[in-house]
């Protein structure tokens, strides 16, 4: 019983914590940002494609089965449109993307520095390096997670073909793809919550949070696609529909990174206080 009042006291102290730090408002914040950035971003991704091999409908194949519903014409037109422009899309969707989402990552690590209690020191140029960088990363992350997750059956046969010795360390990879892509996002959160504030915890002090994030994100991206084909009907927002989802798909991925670095806040300060709990005396016993 005193392990399950515990347990709500630590809960409630999260969960007023998060009040106090206005969690809901900086992932709103933050969630436009990306929002803004999420065009630029698949037309940087897919403006490259044209000067390879891959053509629009392999592209438009692979693509599909892992995008939902209502995404999937809004990236049939971005793909449609790179394929028949030139290289100034290239440039342009770099200039955006960069942009954008440096002022996201800006809003997330002003958020992060309410949450860790640290002092904004960083200046403006500052933030926005650190936004490139943290940019730079997404999109290795983004690409590295659409490489395994689309691309994975001919990324296989072409090692098959040119490094038939590795092909069978290849399937293995192939087959827990979601572990990688959990371990990916797990290490790029871990590096956002250790060096985005001046407090630069330790790596193992971070760890908790960075692997909720990344799991977190994982379950909660499945079940929300699930949920937006299972539903299928939005006649109340009409041809906005994919504004609304992605932006309440980015809300609520925020939500949860910023919570997880609550949760990492949060939990050296439960030790200390159960370390400093008087023990319990026992009770007499009856003679």
């Amino acid at each position: 019983m005193k392990k399950i009042r515990k347990l709500i006291e630590n809960f409630q102290h999260i969960s007023d914590y998060m009040g106090r730090r206005q969690i809901a408002t900086i992932a709103a914040s933050t969630a436009f940002w990306f929002f803004l950035s999420i065009v630029p971003i698949v037309i940087l991704c897919v403006s490259v494609l044209p000067y390879t091999s891959i053509t629009e409908e392999q592209l438009l194949t692979t693509v599909a089965p892992v995008l939902p519903d209502s995404m999937n014409q809004l990236i049939r037109v971005i793909i449609a449109d790179v394929y028949s422009s030139g290289v100034g899309v290239l440039s342009i969707s770099i200039a955006a993307t960069v942009w954008s989402s440096a002022m996201g990552f800006a809003s997330l690590i002003r958020g992060l520095e309410d949450i860790y209690e640290q002092p904004r020191r960083a200046g403006f140029l500052m933030r926005r390096a650190r936004g490139i960088i943290y940019t730079l990363g997404m999109l290795l992350m983004m690409i590295l997670s659409f490489v395994l997750g689309g691309f994975g059956q001919q990324i296989k046969a072409l090692v098959e073909k040119y490094l038939p010795g590795s092909q069978s360390f290849f399937s293995f990879l192939l087959h827990l793809r979601f572990v990688v892509v959990i371990a990916l996002l797990t290490i790029f959160f871990a590096a956002i919550f250790r060096w985005s504030t001046g407090l630069r915890p330790r790596f193992g002090e971070v760890l908790p949070g960075a692997l909720t994030a990344a799991v977190g994100w994982s379950i909660f991206s499945w079940a929300f696609s699930a949920w937006v084909s299972a539903t299928g009907s939005y006649g109340t927002y009409g041809s906005l529909v994919t504004v609304v989802v992605v932006m309440l798909w980015l809300y609520y991925c925020q939500y949860i990174l910023l919570l997880s670095a609550c949760l990492n806040r949060a939990l050296p300060k439960f030790r200390r206080r159960g370390e400093t709990e008087p023990a319990s005396e026992p009770e007499p016993s009856e003679e």
